[in-house]
């Protein structure tokens, strides 16, 4: 080994030695800190493919995540890691945001932020939603849209003013005055429990109606949690009777001396029956095309016309008259 000459102490081993300055101790030992610090792999907050600028601000129902947003208030979407332009980008983003951790479901996520962009009264609930929605996705990028919270209380008063008419023979059309924290309106048909029809504003129509049938009908107001008001006053309304076309002229075959039998044909598909008439007079009636007569008087002249039966007891004008006359005995 080699050796060098050190005064007093004679010749000695030549050996490395490293001195270490305070500086440079100081240097040493943050660079172990940090090192620290680490993730043992190379996992980081970006593995969902967001960035991580900031801690989570604090929102009800937000969506705990390893991936932090800004803690600013400038509305600006683009920093939230949502970059779409629409309301509905935005929707759809925040509803797969929210309901990652499973135990949200993506649909109803997406059915409360609607109610919320719609301006509807929100459930406690739905408002926890909401505010989450807007903490991983920031405000909606079209239009202003306030949180209106109300959804949870019950309605004590009943839509007043109804009012309806029949637009045809099986659909009527009703309005009513609004009531206010109402998100819908159920429209109930004589007496029903179920309703027949729900409305979100202040007019709805109810279809599937016989004709020239009367009915009663009453609205509620609900809220968005599904409380039910009172009943509003009923009001009745019987739904038009349909045109019925006028049968063609009858004819008349197998004349004895007393007996016949008259024929037509089908006037139109929504005939349920027919009305015969002998010299003017109702003679009976029948859902067929023909009728036979008996017991007439031999030699002797006869009249027939037809008239149509509809839905709801309609009647159709009453056809051309055919005449004949009964063989002699």
């Amino acid at each position: 080994m080699e050796q060098i000459n050190v005064p007093k102490l004679g010749h000695v081993p030549k050996t490395p030695v490293i001195i270490i300055g305070v500086g440079g101790a100081l240097y040493i030992g943050w660079r172990w800190y940090t090192a620290s610090q680490m993730p043992a792999d190379d996992t980081t907050a970006a593995d969902d493919g967001f960035s991580d600028p900031g801690a989570l601000p604090t929102v009800p129902g937000a969506y705990d995540d390893a991936v932090g947003i800004p803690d600013d208030t400038g509305g600006d979407t683009s920093s939230y890691g949502f970059t779409g332009t629409t309301n509905s980008q935005w929707t759809q983003y925040a509803a797969t945001q929210l309901s990652m951790d499973g135990d949200t479901s993506y649909v109803t996520v997406l059915t409360d932020l609607g109610y919320f962009l719609a301006g509807k009264a929100l459930t406690a609930d739905q408002v926890s939603i909401v505010q989450a929605a807007i903490a991983v996705a920031g405000y909606p990028p079209e239009g202003n849209h306030p949180i209106v919270s109300g959804g949870d209380s019950t309605i004590t008063v009943a839509p007043t003013g109804l009012s309806g008419a029949a637009t045809n023979s099986t659909t009527v059309h009703l309005s009513w005055g609004a009531v206010p924290g109402a998100d819908g309106y159920r429209i109930y048909r004589s007496g029903d429990e179920a309703p027949a029809s729900e409305a979100f504003g202040t007019s709805g129509t109810v279809g599937g109606l016989q004709p020239g049938t009367a009915y009663t009908f009453q609205v509620a107001a609900h809220t968005s949690s599904g409380n039910i008001g009172p009943k509003s006053n009923a009001v009745s309304i019987t739904t038009a009777r349909p045109k019925m076309k006028t049968p063609g002229r009858p004819s008349v075959s197998n004349v004895g001396a007393t007996g016949l039998r008259v024929l037509w044909g089908t006037s139109e598909a929504q005939a349920t029956g027919y009305h015969v008439y002998e010299n003017g007079h109702d003679v009976g009636q029948t859902q067929g095309t023909f009728m036979t007569r008996s017991g007439l008087k031999p030699n002797t002249r006869y009249t027939y016309q037809i008239q149509a039966i509809g839905p709801g007891n309609a009647l159709s004008a009453k056809s051309a008259s055919v005449a004949t006359k009964t063989k002699a005995k």
